[in-house]
């Protein structure tokens, strides 16, 4: 049943990690025989990683030897630079300022507020004070201060 174990290689190549362990488990294949597959996915995927960077300085012989024409990426990477050079803005103290005071800001205004809907949430309704209920988890202040800064 080799095609049981690269069927989890083929998941891997296909969805990563995760969908490998779901094809183990899905074509169920020999649990002591998986760290092979697994070895074989992380030893064919550096050398293929290596491959691909001694490729990057070497992509005009490549391209030669295979007689592709690159004109449009070349031109494609001409514009991005071209522009990403127009829009190039190096931010001066102010705007550090600026965004220093917004991000103090968004923390200070997290822990208010998550406090204050804590204390709600627990004084108004019963299901947000039981610790068996699946809603207490929202009474905590630390959940909202995080939600809270994250949304801002």
């Amino acid at each position: 049943a080799v095609w049981r174990g690269l069927s989890t290689l083929a998941g891997s190549w296909i969805g990563g990690g995760a969908n490998q362990a779901a094809r183990l488990e899905i074509f169920e294949y020999n649990p002591d025989l998986y760290g092979g597959m697994v070895l074989v996915d992380i030893v064919v995927a550096n050398i293929w990683m290596a491959i691909l960077l001694m490729g990057i300085g070497k992509s005009d012989s490549i391209d030669r030897w295979l007689k592709a024409d690159n004109s449009a990426i070349e031109t494609l990477k001409k514009k991005v630079t071209a522009y990403a050079d127009s829009v190039t803005r190096n931010p001066s103290l102010a705007d550090l300022m600026v965004m220093l005071a917004l991000a103090f800001g968004a923390v200070g205004f997290a822990h208010w507020s998550a406090d204050g809907i804590s204390v709600f949430l627990t004084e108004n309704y019963e299901a947000f004070r039981d610790n068996k209920s699946a809603l207490s988890s929202f009474a905590s202040s630390f959940f909202w201060m995080i939600s809270i800064a994250t949304a801002v």
